[in-house]
């Protein structure tokens, strides 16, 4: 079967439009009705105990944790409810080695577990606050589970703030 030229010319099109459309739902993911801001990461645990070994780009790791918390707590939400967090404080899992051969390495084991810290804002469809407060997010049993073949390296910040939505 010998295809048109005009069918042809429009294929680079249709692979465009169903690779657009593989990732429409990730756009959709994200909740308009909840917004994630975070304080000043210089000022953070992690900035402060890593001796900035870790800071060459915190927002990449707080974007992670904003998209888990939109993607998260937007499914819970009714209509008109709002969600506002911001992240106060982090110290990521594990601890940060310095030396010859291990200068900036993390070590992650069951003594050292994340925390972060955060204040909250849920707001009704009228405009009431619903529930609000700060959280001082730290559980050490989030260490104690086995993710094997699992390669986020923020894994158990994002289990200790789904586990914390999971109860809020």
């Amino acid at each position: 079967m010998k295809l048109d030229a005009r069918i042809l010319a429009l294929f680079p099109v249709l692979i465009l439009i169903a690779m657009l459309g593989a990732h429409a739902p990730h756009a959709a993911a994200e909740e308009p009705n909840v917004s994630v801001d975070w304080t000043d990461p210089s000022q953070f645990s992690e900035s402060k105990l890593s001796g900035g070994l870790n800071q060459s780009n915190p927002e990449a790791w707080l974007g992670e944790f904003a998209s888990t918390i939109r993607r998260r707590a937007g499914k819970d939400l009714k209509t008109g409810q709002t969600l506002s967090v911001t992240i106060t404080n982090v110290l990521l899992a594990g601890t940060v080695r310095s030396g010859p051969a291990t200068s900036g390495v993390r070590v992650v084991g069951k003594n050292s577990p994340p925390e972060i810290s955060l204040r909250f804002t849920l707001t009704g469809a009228d405009g009431k606050v619903i529930a609000s407060g700060d959280r001082d997010l730290r559980d050490p049993s989030v260490m104690t589970t086995s993710l094997p073949g699992n390669s986020d390296p923020y894994t158990y910040e994002v289990k200790l703030l789904r586990n914390w939505m999971d109860k809020e």
